[in-house]
């Protein structure tokens, strides 16, 4: 068994590309936060294994978009901030 492919994001964009590669893979996926992500628009449904790895960062629905929908695989939160 290989060790999850770790992503580093700092941006919607990032995140949002991370989400998408992680999906496509067939083994669990870390995505690590090198900065604060504020949403402008809803980021893709998980459907694969992911953990966000927050480092104190923040995610931000911006009052408007929910951070996370999943649709199969499974979703683990450490040291992220959700708002």
């Amino acid at each position: 068994m290989t060790a999850p492919e770790r992503i580093a994001v700092a941006s919607e964009f990032d995140l949002a590309n991370a989400i998408r590669t992680a999906n496509q893979r067939n083994e669990a996926s870390t995505i690590a936060l090198l900065d604060s992500v504020t949403l402008s628009a809803e980021l893709p449904t998980i459907t694969a294994n992911i953990a966000v790895e927050g480092n104190s960062y923040m995610i931000d629905g911006d009052q408007r978009h929910q951070i996370f929908h999943l649709s199969g695989g499974s979703l683990v939160l450490e040291n992220v901030i959700l708002v």
